[in-house]
């Protein structure tokens, strides 16, 4: 059986994520945010392939979130449950209000679970940048959509999850610059 081009391009993510974690924080810290990137590289591309966040996989990164805590130290572990009750809280609110509006899901509970365990690592606080860089993804990805004309309307669906974690990666980064 032949390895496709995607299992490389993966494989390869990986591995500069891993490589930037230990670059920027270098030590058990760099471990662990290589770790963090690791799950939420596995979670984007369950969410690009089929829609969908496990809800394993989202509560291991939770847990990984708050026992990193010891490892890593900031944010501490308060910041941390109120990331992983914010961050699951404010998209449970946006789905369930959406779905009162509208009449139908607009968001997967999933994406919930995964700002929550995002919330777990980061700590409240980064919150607000990781939905501003997500949301901008998710309309960047809209407009090229539309521009390499495909139909894109109130019914077109994409995967939230890789734009949350793009901007939970984006959000670690630029705390850990020099």
């Amino acid at each position: 059986m032949a390895i496709g081009l995607r299992q490389p391009l993966v494989e390869l993510a990986g591995a500069v994520w891993g490589a930037v974690a230990l670059f920027l924080l270098p030590g058990w810290g760099g471990v662990g945010a290589a770790l963090f990137g690791w799950q939420l590289l596995a979670l984007s591309l369950c969410d690009l392939e089929h829609f969908r966040l496990p809800r394993g996989q989202t509560l291991t990164l939770m847990l990984t979130g708050l026992g990193s805590a010891a490892l890593l130290g900031t944010p501490d572990l308060m910041d941390r449950l109120l990331g992983g009750l914010a961050g699951f809280a404010a998209l449970a609110l946006i789905a369930w209000l959406y779905r009162v509006v509208r009449g139908r899901a607009g968001l997967g509970a999933g994406d919930a679970h995964l700002l929550g365990g995002i919330g777990c690592w980061l700590g409240w606080q980064a919150l607000p940048l990781c939905l501003l860089f997500a949301s901008l993804s998710g309309l960047a990805a809209a407009l090229a959509l539309k521009v390499a004309g495909r139909l894109v309307n109130g019914r077109t669906k994409l995967p939230f999850g890789p734009m949350l974690s793009a901007g939970a990666l984006w959000v670690w980064m630029a705390a850990h610059q020099g």
